[in-house]
């Protein structure tokens, strides 16, 4: 019996070493299922790994203490706004002086290859005031901002921007120089500041597709060829500011139908109105003493003109050509009119001299040549001042 018990004890504890083995096995298994190395070190999931929290975890970079932390941004946090297509510019892509006159930066040259661009209100703590060839035939730009810090728009600063549509000038802005917009070709909108006491020579000219332009009320003088060839130019208002309007200011500008000209005005200069060949009226207002040479020549269309009393000197071809006026009066203001004044007016039938101050001096004999369709009560008139008038 006792050998039989001894038996049954020693399988038990066989039995016990067995299962406590076959455990062993299990859990080394079951670590070595999740946690697999590759020969290089680096951890990998296997095929069935363990559930992950969705969460998303934030990623920072740890640096020294002295330093503290990063907190890396996102691509979107990082990204630099795009500001309605204005394109803002560094320093570098400007050529500028300091002008002490001005007392502030001049900038006279763009170096960039923007094409809407905001022209900024300072450099290096100094107001920017004046632009002064800065664009000149730079065919890129579409769009312009000018800042309030801008008192002068100087020579050819915007010349040749043909690709230029439409353009705002501030009320900071005093004067618009000589040739500032000349041959921006598409330029169809202009809004000059109310500041603007002149508009230089040729400072539109051959902006060809402008329609229209309001001059403001603190414009004195309107310079020569200021508006020249603008060919669709079909309106224009000129305050009572203005008191000259000089020569070719609207020259051929073809599309001009009627131009009111001010009290203010004393003088119209040679060519100032020459060849709007569809202007049909005109009234010269008693403030003008001088009518310059040819200010009217070649308004082939004009067929109401109205000389107020007040004029006293009509300059040479100051009506040549227009061919469509058929009577004119001459104020009893006038002191003089020159050669061919009226020459080639070729249906001319009436002229109604009312001055007696004129003579075979200041009455010219070549004033009314050409102007083939004068009644024979008209040649009679002229013909007692200047025996030596000719109408052929």
């Amino acid at each position: 019996m006792k050998r039989h018990n001894l038996f049954i004890l020693v399988g038990v504890l066989l039995l016990s070493v067995f299962l406590s083995a076959c455990g062993s096995g299990v859990n080394r298994d079951d670590a070595s299922e999740y946690n697999t190395q590759t020969p290089s070190g680096v951890t990998t999931p296997s095929a069935n790994p363990p559930t992950q929290s969705n969460t998303p975890t934030q990623s920072i970079d740890m640096q020294t203490p002295s330093q503290g932390y990063v907190d890396t941004p996102s691509p979107e946090e990082s990204a630099v706004p795009e500001i309605s297509g204005w394109t803002d510019l560094p320093e570098e892509d400007w050529e500028y002086r300091y002008d002490q006159y001005l007392d502030g930066i001049v900038l006279t040259r763009y170096r960039g290859e923007g094409a809407q661009i905001r022209i900024p209100s300072e450099i290096n703590g100094d107001s920017v005031v004046g632009l002064d060839s800065t664009f000149n035939d730079y065919v890129s730009l579409t769009s312009v901002d000018i800042p309030d810090s801008v008192t002068t728009i100087g020579f050819k600063a915007f010349a040749g921007c043909t690709e230029l549509t439409s353009v705002t000038i501030p009320d900071s802005v005093t004067e618009i120089g000589q040739s500032a917009f000349e041959g921006c070709t598409r330029l169809t909108n202009v809004v000059i500041g109310d500041s603007v006491t002149t508009i230089g020579n040729m400072a539109f000219t051959d902006c060809i597709s402008l329609t229209s332009v309001d001059i403001p009320n603190n414009v004195t003088v309107i310079g020569s060829g200021a508006f020249q060839r603008c060919a669709s130019l079909a309106s224009v208002t000129i305050p009572e500011s203005v008191t000259v309007i000089e020569g070719g200011a609207f020259r051929h500008c073809t599309s001009l139908t009627s131009v009111t000209i001010p009290e203010s005005v004393t003088v119209i200069e040679s060519g100032a109105f020459g060849h709007c060949t569809s202007l049909t009226s005109v009234t010269i207002p008693g403030s003008v003493t001088e009518i310059g040479q040819s200010a009217f020549e070649g308004c082939t269309g004009l067929i109401d003109l109205t000389i107020s009393e007040g004029v006293m000197l009509i300059r040479s071809n100051a009506f040549a050509g227009c061919t469509g006026l058929t009577s004119v009066t001459i104020p009893r203001s006038v002191r003089e009119i020159r050669v061919f004044a009226f020459g080639n007016c070729s249906e001319l039938i009436s002229v109604t001299i009312l001055t007696t101050s004129l003579n075979s001096t200041t009455l010219d004999a070549n004033t009314f040549q050409g102007c083939r369709s004068l009644d024979k009560t008209s040649q009679d008139a002229i013909l007692a001042i200047n025996r030596n008038a000719r109408f052929w």
